[in-house]
């Protein structure tokens, strides 16, 4: 298709007519392109063309990201004293999906400062997800089979925990425990709590792990699950 012809056609149509309705300014060449706002380079149109005339340039100037932006601008902008065109859903889409792309591949490579980094935590601190989007995320990750992680972010979180755990050992490094407080750990721990899974008693999650031959995590995960497939996995009371 040539793009430029249909332009320039419409361009020309525009500077031969007087119009008694809603029209917008037309740069015929874009100022990102070295377009001036000399009357020989406006033109008025109709809010549709104008539409029509910038995803064409669009096509006609494919690596410029500048008029991709101008296009996606013209598609959100909104104003009762302007009867702005309205794009259809898919061409919506794909104005968007070209943007996410230039923005993403923008970023790519950049790393964020830690003011930036602290900003941005400080934002999103306290803010909790509708649980209509906890909801979807958690189907989601099932239908595709659960969470899973690359071997990079398991040595991180493998890493992380290790540090974690070290911070707490020199913390307490030196400090006694009471005997009382240790009993209170020892009854506490979720290895030694008695649970009666489908009618059979077991002394401990450890116990029915070991009779069950799964991980004890995984016994007291279904122990707590409100599916109607483990109803009859419970803590013993």
């Amino acid at each position: 298709m040539n793009y430029e012809k249909i332009y320039n056609q419409i361009v020309e149509r525009a500077r031969n007519r007087v119009l008694d309705c809603y029209t917008e300014r037309h740069h015929i060449i874009p100022r990102c392109i070295g377009g001036t706002d000399v009357k020989e380079n406006l033109v008025d149109l109709t809010a549709r063309e104008h539409f029509i005339c910038h995803r064409l340039l669009v096509n006609i100037h494919p690596d410029n990201n500048k008029l991709k932006f101008a296009l996606w601008a013209m598609c959100n902008m909104k104003s009762k004293r302007q009867s702005r065109y309205v794009p259809s859903s898919r061409i919506y889409e794909s104005i968007k999906l070209e943007v996410i792309k230039i923005i993403s591949e923008k970023k790519k490579g950049v790393k964020l400062s830690e003011e930036h980094k602290r900003k941005t935590s400080e934002t999103l601190k306290g803010r909790k997800r509708p649980q209509e989007v906890i909801d979807r995320v958690v189907k989601t990750r099932k239908e595709n089979g659960g969470w899973s992680h690359s071997e990079e972010t398991k040595n991180k979180i493998r890493s992380n925990n290790g540090m974690k755990r070290q911070e707490v050992r020199d913390k307490l490094k030196g400090r006694e425990i009471s005997d009382e407080t240790r009993k209170k750990l020892s009854d506490v721990s979720v290895h030694k709590r008695a649970c009666v899974i489908d009618g059979v008693w077991y002394e401990s999650i450890k116990e029915a792990s070991n009779q069950l031959d799964i991980k004890w995590d995984m016994v007291s995960d279904r122990i707590k699950s409100k599916s109607e497939k483990f109803k009859n996995w419970n803590y013993a009371e």
